[in-house]
């Protein structure tokens, strides 16, 4: 009688199991680093059981598809005591693109960065998930690329983030993004940074960058600032901080141009909450500095707590602030004559809808200040899908963007279920709209639908 070896993952087409390869939560950091990295080197998908694994190296992944999945959110758990190494490594070197790039389900603690990708562009492929790092000496989630080499930016365009949580002490960045056109059209979801040095720092070397936006964003006990944006547009929704700047000289949020205005860096806050510092005496010092010359700051909702501050030495040159909704009430101490500047959105126009058998076209408002342009669109759009193609088109000439412009909305298709999409600007004015992050065609029947949204960029 002949005998068939138990595994692991006996089914057919099932994830490939760690411990079929020899890892286990009670085995050594030297065996679990090369069971896990023999598993990764041999498959695209790699199933995490339950428990804590130790290893002493980073788990590497280079020019190849790969998933990462635990069993269940906090369940699974990476832990190292290297501190010169990352726990979880994309390297994707240059010109190898479009690799599927997917961490789910699994926790990392101590290392030099948590999770640290580098390199080629996964596209809607990359994907962060029900993930919690802790101890990270350098930064919890790196993206990076080398901004001496431009043939191959955009590492992270249209990937997705969601329940990410990060907490490292009073040292290292939260998350951390370096590089050149890194997370044009990206979409973060329900993200939470506490007791880090810095919150959130998204660098854009080069390029003007484009369409980065978070949707529910938590930074809580930081040393020194909450967010740093250098070169590159982010849009905020529900921007929750509390205890931020323990070092006093430090302001909440720091802006910074990359090289001109064409460059600037363009922070849009809706509905944002500024909590007390560390001290009671620290209520109302330094709430956002504009570090050099071309930056905005547009806020929308309900007002901060404490009195909102701006330094400087001088009065930076197209460094603007705009106050909208009830936010135009914002307690204001404008110590070196920044230009602070109220009211409703300056102009709108009303588009043209395809793709939809609609009655009512979608309407628009924007803010154009220089180079830098804010515009939203009023109300959600939609109707009897007709195509599998849908536009909007009508866009003024004065706000049409000279390069692509790649954004994330919320849509539906054939009257299913609310997920994230994206859409895109082209150079022609027209809004290419998506039914998902994949961007993927329509139904062409049934119920199609698209959010309102809002989306910051530069000309």
């Amino acid at each position: 009688m002949s005998l068939t070896k138990v595994t692991y993952a006996m089914i057919d087409g099932a994830y490939a199991n760690v411990l079929d390869y020899g890892a286990s939560p009670s085995a050594t950091a030297a065996v679990n680093t090369a069971a896990i990295q023999a598993a990764i080197d041999a498959n695209d998908v790699v199933y995490f059981p339950q428990g804590t694994y130790n290893i002493n190296a980073a788990l590497e992944i280079g020019t190849k598809n790969c998933t990462l999945i635990g069993c269940a959110p906090n369940e699974v758990r990476l832990t190292t005591s290297n501190a010169s190494e990352d726990v979880i490594f994309f390297n994707r070197p240059v010109g190898q693109n479009g690799y599927i790039t997917q961490v789910i389900n699994i926790n990392t603690s101590g290392g030099l960065n948590g999770v640290h990708i580098y390199g080629g562009a996964c596209g809607a492929q990359g994907l962060i998930e029900n993930v919690y790092i802790t101890s990270a000496s350098n930064a919890g989630l790196l993206i990076d690329t080398d901004p001496s080499d431009l043939s191959f930016g955009s590492t992270w365009i249209y990937g997705r983030v969601r329940n990410l949580r990060v907490e490292l002490g009073v040292v290292g960045t939260g998350v951390k993004v370096y590089g050149y056109n890194m997370i044009n059209g990206t979409l973060w979801e329900n993200v939470s940074v506490s007791g880090c040095a810095t919150g959130l720092s998204i660098t854009e070397t080069v390029s003007t960058g484009q369409a980065v936006q978070f949707d529910a964003l938590t930074i809580e006990g930081t040393y020194q600032e909450a967010i740093q944006i250098t070169g590159t547009q982010v849009l905020i929704n529900n921007l929750y901080t509390e205890k931020i700047g323990y070092d006093i000289a430090t302001a909440d949020i720091n802006l910074n141009s990359a090289v001109s205005a064409a460059y600037r860096a363009v922070l849009t806050l809706v509905n944002p909450y500024w909590g007390p510092h560390w001290g009671a005496s620290l209520v109302t010092t330094n709430r956002v500095s504009f570090r050099t010359n071309y930056c905005t700051l547009n806020i929308y909702g309900a007002p901060p707590v404490g009195t909102y501050t701006v330094d400087g030495n001088s009065k930076n040159a197209g460094a603007y602030i705009y106050l909208y909704g009830s936010a135009a009430g914002l307690p204001v101490v404008d110590f070196n004559n920044k230009e602070i500047r109220y009211g409703a959105y300056a102009s709108g126009y009303t588009g043209t809808l395809t793709g939809v058998t609609t009655t009512v076209n979608p309407t628009f408002r924007y803010q154009k200040d220089g180079y830098a342009v804010t515009l939203t669109m009023v109300a959600n759009t939609g109707g009897t899908s007709n195509a599998t193609t849908k536009t909007i088109a009508g866009m003024p000439s004065e706000i049409i963007p000279s390069t692509v412009i790649r954004g994330v909305c919320l849509a539906s298709d054939n009257g299913g279920a609310t997920v994230a999409a994206g859409f895109y600007i082209g150079t022609d004015g027209v809004i290419n709209l998506f039914p998902n992050a994949a961007l993927g065609n329509w139904t062409a029947s049934g119920t199609a639908g698209v959010l309102s949204f809002t989306i910051s960029y530069v000309l």
